[in-house]
């Protein structure tokens, strides 16, 4: 037979209310910290596994949140590491769901997961469909938080914790630049017909605008590490070589690399390669990557919260926060 919460509160001659507190972590606060973690003893050795069903049915609640990325990379992935252990640590489930990278998608066409949850955090494909029209069509009204590089103009009244894409690529290449690189390009996707993608863009089209240079575009087929090497090789066979080149993310840096490793081209002797997101793999790759790091773990911090208030208070005022990336300078670019 299943273990019970009451189980558990008459094995310690505690009230049931308290042994859910703690268990939900719900107002645990009130609860001393002997007796919380003796509760928490007792219910490993008891072998007690929550009914989320009758939890469910007793709040109204599922007690599951939502997460819509666009992509499965390493910049994702730390999202959704990032994400689930917050959320795991307040007592919810996270169910995860792809959603592509194309903001230009007919939205009623767009697959979206049907399970039921208490909220919705979406990853930069996210803020392009966040709008009050799109919310109360699809998701019921489901509370919301957009987070990473994009903002709409019309993301007044959304909820969004967002990261300041294009200061971020502009100090990339201003970086690039005071290090004395003359040629410098900009490697990113075939078409960069996304908001992430045009910040990007328009950082670098502008740094170099500022600095009388003239912008080169190596264009990725697809943004996989295959493609990344191909497409650095095929550009410089046709144009020559950059002495500096700025990538949309740190994977297309790691291609770079490799691409200009295989054709006798020193990093950074020869060119200066910047990634961009700060993932665990440039700090790590040979040589270490000069990138862009986005502060995810705040980003997450801050979104989760703003979730939890949401979902607390469904009329609160609008909640919104811009972060800056921090500029890192390693290998790639000569430190």
């Amino acid at each position: 037979m299943a273990v019970t919460l009451q189980d558990i509160a008459n094995r310690l001659n505690v009230s049931k209310m308290t042994v859910s507190r703690v268990l939900s972590n719900r107002n645990s606060g009130a609860v001393t910290e002997k007796t919380r973690n003796l509760i928490l003893e007792t219910a490993h050795k008891m072998g007690y596994v929550p009914n989320y069903a009758a939890r469910s049915l007793a709040t109204g609640r599922t007690y599951t949140i939502g997460l819509w990325l666009p992509a499965f990379n390493p910049y994702y992935t730390k999202i959704a590491n990032c994400i689930e252990r917050l959320v795991n640590a307040a007592g919810y489930e996270m169910v995860v769901s792809h959603l592509g990278m194309n903001a230009n998608a007919d939205l009623d066409s767009t697959p979206l997961p049907q399970i039921a949850v208490d909220g919705v955090i979406l990853a930069d494909r996210g803020l392009t469909i966040a709008n009050k029209a799109f919310v109360s069509k699809r998701l019921e009204f489901v509370p919301c938080v957009s987070v990473g590089g994009i903002l709409n103009k019309d993301m007044n009244d959304i909820d969004y914790v967002k990261i300041d894409i294009y200061t971020g690529m502009r100090r990339s290449v201003r970086h690039i630049i005071d290090i004395g690189c003359h040629r410098v390009a900009l490697m990113g996707p075939k078409t960069a017909n996304y908001d992430i993608g045009e910040s990007r863009q328009s950082a670098y089209l502008d740094e170099i605008k500022d600095s009388d240079l003239i912008p080169e575009f190596i264009t990725d087929e697809d943004s996989s590490l295959k493609s990344g090497v191909e497409s650095v090789k095929k550009y410089i066979s046709e144009n020559g070589r950059p002495d500096g080149i700025c990538c949309f993310t740190d994977v297309a840096a790691i291609s770079c690399c490799k691409a200009l490793r295989d054709m006798d081209i020193q990093v950074p002797e020869d060119v200066a390669v910047m990634g961009f997101d700060g993932t665990e793999e440039a700090e790590y790759f040979n040589p270490t990557l000069s990138t862009v790091e986005q502060p995810i773990e705040e980003m997450c911090d801050c979104a989760w919260q703003f979730l939890q208030n949401r979902i607390a208070e469904p009329a609160l005022p609008v909640q919104q926060k811009i972060l800056e990336p921090l500029l890192v300078v390693r290998e790639s670019t000569g430190h």
